[in-house]
């Protein structure tokens, strides 16, 4: 047997195992015979951009990134214990982030309404049992976004963090939950339209507020606000200064990819990155062009 098929058998049987699993770097699971070739690329797409983003963070794994994993061999429909293995392991390493997950996606319905449910069934319910799953609070969502106990912010701009810590509960002040959001939408344009202008300001004013400006905890603030709110106008005339940011390393590439793909939906109703449920993936040469094109 060549050495190539030895390691390919040996990276099947620990991908594999019954033990906790670990995510194997460039791997890509065979497509099951019974798998649509649209899902099994769907989540080959999936792993592919997962991958980038554990060697952009110098190879260090995350909850999210099991979780994410889970999912992608969710689509490809492998083995509910193998998906299952990559949802435990993200419970396991953060708990807390990990029911939060399953309380926005379930948002006031039922566990048996889930899509993981109806694949995996009771194993999955039996997962998420002890999560507690209850109606999501807003003011629970902005706490993530201020500043915390012990926070050393020496060299800021303090001031310009304020900014956007309050335009951050704007941003969140509906989209916390899809249930909120669906149910008043209209209020959180009208404050989405507050934000646009507000970060425009911003933006002319320091150019992208970024890691050295308002340090790591803060510095993707306001890629996100560009990503969530504004018209594709906005978004488009500052993408430059985030591209540059992207450039001097003082914005996460996760949001940046985040950004790319909200923009690019907004012209095609597709998908580069894969961080939007439910939109489909754009052609791959497509794909492949703009992820070299920002180094992503």
């Amino acid at each position: 047997m060549k050495s190539a098929n030895i390691i390919t058998v040996l990276i099947y049987m620990l991908i594999h195992s019954t033990q906790a699993q670990e995510i194997i770097m460039d791997y890509y699971p065979e497509k099951p015979t019974t798998t649509a070739d649209v899902d099994y690329a769907r989540g080959k797409q999936m792993l592919s951009n997962i991958y980038q983003s554990i060697k952009d963070h110098n190879n260090e794994m995350v909850y999210a990134d099991y979780w994410n994993v889970g999912i992608a061999y969710s689509y490809m429909r492998l083995e509910d214990t193998l998906i299952l293995s990559f949802l435990k392991k993200a419970k396991t390493i953060n708990e807390d982030s990990f029911c939060h997950i399953i309380a926005y996606a379930l948002d006031r319905k039922s566990v048996e309404e889930n899509r993981l449910f109806k694949l995996l069934g009771s194993p999955f319910k039996n997962l998420v049992s002890d999560c507690d799953i209850g109606i999501l609070k807003r003011t629970d969502i902005s706490e993530r976004y201020k500043i915390k106990d012990g926070m050393n912010l020496t060299g800021l701009n303090e001031h310009l963090i304020d900014k956007l810590i309050i335009l951050m509960d704007k941003d969140q002040y509906y989209r916390f939950s899809p249930t909120e959001y669906n149910s008043n939408w209209e209020t959180q344009t009208k404050l989405d339209k507050e934000i646009e202008i507000e970060l425009a300001e911003i933006f002319d004013t320091y150019g992208y507020p970024g890691k050295s400006l308002v340090g790591e905890e803060f510095m993707n603030h306001a890629c996100l606000l560009l990503e969530h709110g504004g018209t594709l106008a906005h978004q488009e005339k500052y993408f430059p200064l985030v591209t540059r940011a992207l450039a001097n390393e003082e914005v996460d590439k996760s949001f940046v990819r985040m950004l790319i793909d909200r923009i690019h939906w907004k012209k095609t109703r597709k998908q580069i990155f894969g961080s939007h449920a439910g939109v489909p993936f754009d052609e791959s040469a497509i794909i492949e062009k703009i992820k070299k094109t920002y180094g992503l």
